[in-house]
């Protein structure tokens, strides 16, 4: 009998925080206060909060303490998953992202960010999904690997959190609810 396995997965983690209400309530009292901006060099794509080069951390601009503990919890358990051992003295690039009616994210990865994540914060099933891209787009070349090699969807639920490799390619279809879609978006960096 032949045995299989796979050899070079790509590690997704799909599950939601430990308690979303906190969460919810330390965001909820400062999300008022933060200012959204579109990058124009994006098209008219969706709201940020950061350029990546001056204000490039919203945990740390707005001590945003369980939210960074939750992040620090679910970082632990990918880590382990993957097994590279965890250390909470890792950089962290951090920002909110606001997708109104009518907009979107494109196919995009983080570059050299080791983990990525996001965190739904308010969200309806039709305000954009999250998509990511097959890493080895080869797959769709033949017919017997053809249904290896489509991209993946995951629904935005509210309290909902995601970590996967900076590297993999991703996108959010498009919000066609008139519920603005806010998320928290994160880069870990190890040394």
């Amino acid at each position: 009998m032949l045995q299989f396995e796979e050899i070079f997965p790509t590690p997704v983690s799909n599950g939601f925080v430990y308690d979303n209400e906190i969460l919810k309530d330390e965001i909820d009292q400062v999300i008022d206060d933060v200012k959204f901006f579109m990058i124009h060099e994006w098209g008219h794509t969706h709201l940020i909060t950061t350029d990546f080069v001056v204000n490039n951390n919203i945990i740390a601009q707005y001590n945003l303490t369980n939210t960074k503990q939750e992040i620090d919890r679910k970082l632990k358990e990918y880590c382990e998953y993957i097994d590279f051992p965890f250390k909470k003295d890792y950089k962290i690039e951090s920002w909110f992202s606001k997708f109104e009616k009518g907009h979107y994210a494109h196919t995009h990865s983080h570059g050299i960010a080791d983990i990525s994540g996001v965190y739904y914060y308010k969200t309806q099933d039709s305000a954009g999904q999250i998509f990511f891209e097959p890493p080895a787009p080869q797959f769709s070349q033949t017919k017997c690997y053809y249904s290896k090699g489509k991209s993946l969807f995951q629904s935005p639920d509210e309290g909902k959190i995601l970590l996967f490799p900076g590297w993999l390619s991703h996108g959010v279809t498009t919000n066609v609810s008139d519920t603005p879609r806010i998320s928290l978006s994160f880069n870990i960096f190890f040394d």
